[in-house]
């Protein structure tokens, strides 16, 4: 389905559309793009704990993760 059926160069824009936004949140996701003032909300590193707090518990999350 094409925006204008007459012209064979057109493209459907809804379909442009999804794909764009299917991937700009892989992206956020994944790291590759941010958005500006999203940290000013939360500080998500604040929340992690630090490997020298537990190192125990660290290695057991990461042992069942099944990463060295």
């Amino acid at each position: 389905m094409l925006d204008d059926p007459s012209n064979e160069k057109a493209f459907n824009r809804r379909q442009l559309e999804v794909v764009a936004m299917l991937e700009l949140a892989a992206a956020i996701k994944a790291g590759e793009m941010f958005v500006t003032g999203s940290l000013s909300y939360d500080r998500f590193w604040d929340r992690l704990p630090s490997e020298a707090a537990d190192p125990a518990a660290i290695a057991a999350y990461a042992a069942s993760q099944g990463w060295g």
